[in-house]
């Protein structure tokens, strides 16, 4: 396929050397080994592994509570923490399910996977196929809601990521990710590739949900102020093309998921906005998603830090 918009290229972490490959082998074979048991061992170990994991990684765990204090104040104290278990176990399911997703979850029949929830403005571009800006947070399966696009036609169809530290892993993952027919680039220095590629009709997939580390403005974020990434909302502002907002959630069935399109921001919308509005508005749509299934949702990311408090 050589007619992809951009050059294809490594995307990799930094991280390399014998101890790196012997720490992605392990992690590799791990993770291939463990996705492989039953569904309710999986569900087991990964309740264990959760409790493991509050209390050897305090850090994440002290930011899940702040988070949760944040987004959901009403909430008693004995459900918020039972969210950061969740949050903890979710991640781990997350990590065990999409190595085994191809398994279970086959291009013949991957559609079939999915049920569809779609405003009538998003069931428009999932009819004709149109090149657009796709917006999700951390919240559900993104990774499996990235395979349904090339999966219903869409064409050239990219990813901006974060990779792995570990060079080896990070190769490792981003063959698994193109594996499934979209592609994927490095999140520092993207805005310059994602103009090259809806210039050239295709289609970019981006989680706006965390902590950028370059350029940022500042807006709300479940009535906080924090640092958003300023080169999306600038690229939002300048593109002349449809953003849809939604989230792939996950079931009570392995491997069936609900792909949720609510929003469509239109081509234009946006002209005039500035980055603050802009992301201020986008900040709430990922509100919206992440409080349809709270029990999906990655809180241990430390959302706030380096924001100021008001």
């Amino acid at each position: 396929m050589s007619d992809w918009p951009i050059p294809w290229a490594p995307v990799a972490g930094s991280r390399t050397g014998a101890l790196a490959w012997l720490e992605s082998v392990l992690a590799e074979g791990t993770l291939g080994g463990l996705s492989r048991l039953p569904a309710g061992a999986q569900d087991a170990l990964a309740g264990m592994l959760a409790r493991v994991a509050m209390r050897v990684d305090p850090r994440h765990t002290r930011a899940a509570r702040e988070f949760l204090a944040q987004a959901l104040p009403s909430l008693p104290a004995g459900e918020r923490e039972a969210l950061v278990l969740q949050s903890w176990r979710y991640f781990l399911m997350l990590l065990l399910r999409n190595v085994a997703f191809d398994r279970h979850v086959p291009l013949a029949t991957r559609v079939s996977h999915y049920a569809q929830e779609f405003s009538p403005a998003a069931q428009e571009i999932f009819d004709r196929k149109t090149p657009c800006i796709v917006i999700t947070a951390h919240v559900g399966d993104f990774e499996a809601g990235a395979a349904l696009f090339p999966a219903m036609g869409f064409r050239h169809v990219y990813a901006v990521v974060r990779p792995p530290k570990n060079r080896p892993l990070s190769l490792s993952t981003q063959r698994l990710r193109e594996g499934r027919g979209y592609r994927v680039i490095h999140r520092n220095g993207a805005w310059n590739d994602i103009a090259r590629i809806a210039g050239a009709g295709g289609s970019v997939m981006l989680l706006l949900d965390q902590r950028p580390h370059g350029k940022a403005v500042t807006a709300p974020f479940f009535g906080r102020p924090a640092r958003c990434e300023r080169g999306a909302a600038v690229l939002l502002r300048r593109l002349d093309m449809p953003v849809l907002v939604g989230a792939c959630y996950t079931t009570g069935v392995p491997y069936r998921y609900r792909m949720c399109f609510p929003t469509v921001i239109a081509p234009g919308e946006l002209k005039g906005a500035s980055p603050e509005a802009i992301v201020g508005r986008v900040n709430a749509e990922m509100e919206a998603l992440i409080l349809r299934h709270p029990e999906q949702y990655f809180w241990l990311h430390d959302r706030f830090r380096d924001a100021p408090e008001s």
